[in-house]
């Protein structure tokens, strides 16, 4: 009974953890399809059967999902919602087009399968269809992009006698237009316009923070937005008062996946250019044994409690195992943040005036949180005159929101290099 509890503990914390400990109800196999469906879809279309590859995924529960190709290295790559996953058991060698698969938690908040392929693919086919005690499958089929020479032409007259009474649907390749991506799974970053309302913020020179930070964060929303490839939300909008603790709150109550809060320096000297600033080490640190102490009464549940303090051996050790578990996404999340910070500071150099130590430390309430990987950023000095007028140009925000949007793509694109071979 105690590996049971310890089993619906993992679920709950990560999807990578359970996926050899939680075997789904559905088995979850590769193999190529050669089904009568797929042998007519052959014939109609001219390809041919023996490379297209079918594999299934076992799910712990239905759930979204987006499909995307790559070339340079050759892969599938689907991106879903946090959710326990069953993988195809692949042979040595692979079989068909298929010859490795591996999942992990790339981002807080998802699960990413990929799978290696043996040459460019596309997909032809993918659906999550239900399977028994509420769980479900994700069944994807592959074939090559190379075109076949096509036969002659098929006599389709005979279908209904096949028990298919229309012609059956004709693959498809993997689409990357802006109306599919929507439909699948897109990483939540929200933004935090320093200041409002009443806290107008630094001011000089006719420059109020409060008013050029909210700007500029609807520039980068904008841009970010257009991408197609991210959801984004920003604590305010308009000039209001959000208070520093809600800012905080806001990001870890949506699970987001980064968290950028935006601001402006000021000196009482020459200092000029962006800083950006990640959470004081110190303090981390006391954030990842407060995670520990508290994961415990967040994610055990009283009945479970019940049971397992009748044994105080089970219960120290589940205790034990969630406060590892919890020190370890707090951990995870600052090695993002510092990953996305080197991103950040590559890409702004070449779009304004950096610090000459653009990557510094410090203990901002808004980067309190151990849930979510958090940065504040401080576009520029309002007391220096030209960083002044910066700040008020429209053509310079545009160029400083496009080299974020740069830096966040090469962000979530390394998050996903990072799952283990």
């Amino acid at each position: 009974m105690s590996i049971f509890v310890l089993s619906s503990v993992l679920l709950t914390m990560t999807a990578s953890a359970v996926s050899a400990q939680a075997p789904l109800n559905q088995p979850a196999v590769a193999y190529p399809q050669t089904n009568v469906l797929t042998q007519l879809l052959n014939a109609v279309t001219g390809q041919e059967t023996d490379k297209r590859t079918r594999f299934v995924i076992g799910l712990r529960k239905p759930t979204t999902h987006r499909i995307r190709t790559l070339d340079n290295p050759r892969r599938v790559i689907i991106e879903m919602p946090k959710v326990a996953v069953s993988l195809p058991k692949v042979p040595p060698g692979g079989h068909g087009l298929v010859t490795a698969v591996r999942a992990g938690n790339t981002l807080p908040g998802q699960t990413s399968v990929i799978v290696n392929v043996a040459e460019p693919v596309k997909v032809e086919y993918s659906a999550v269809k239900p399977a028994a005690n509420g769980t479900a499958r994700l069944e994807v089929i592959i074939g090559p992009v190379k075109p076949v020479q096509k036969t002659a032409a098929f006599d389709t007259s005979g279908l209904s006698r096949l028990g298919v009474g229309v012609q059956p649907p004709v693959p498809q390749p993997a689409t990357s237009d802006l109306p599919e991506r929507s439909k699948g799974y897109r990483p939540l970053i929200v933004l935090d316009p320093g200041h409002g309302g009443r806290d107008s913020g630094a001011r000089k020179f006719g420059v109020s923070e409060k008013d050029v930070v909210l700007a500029f964060a609807n520039v980068l929303r904008k841009n970010l937005v257009s991408t197609g490839r991210y959801n984004v939300e920003m604590t305010h909008d308009s000039d209001v008062f959000v208070s520093l603790d809600r800012r905080r709150e806001f990001a870890e109550e949506k699970r987001a996946a980064l968290f950028i809060a935006i601001h402006a320096d000021y000196a009482n000297s020459r200092a000029e250019g962006a800083t950006i600033y990640s959470l004081r080490k110190r303090v981390a640190d006391s954030l990842r044994r407060a995670a520990a102490d508290e994961a415990a009464s967040e994610v055990l549940s009283d009945r479970v409690m019940r049971f397992v303090s009748a044994k105080p051996n089970d219960l120290d050790a589940v205790q034990g195992i969630l406060g590892d578990l919890a020190q370890r996404e707090v951990h995870v999340n600052l090695e993002r943040t510092n990953v996305f910070t080197r991103f950040a500071i590559d890409q702004m150099g070449a779009a304004t005036t950096m610090r000459s130590k653009p990557h510094r430390e410090a203990a901002f309430a808004v980067l309190k949180t151990a849930k979510v990987p958090s940065v504040l950023i401080e576009l520029a000095y309002v007391s220096n005159r030209r960083d002044a007028a910066r700040l008020q140009s429209e053509r310079w925000r545009n160029q400083v929101a496009g080299s974020l949007v740069t830096a966040i793509d090469k962000y979530f694109a390394h998050s996903l290099s990072q799952i283990p071979h």
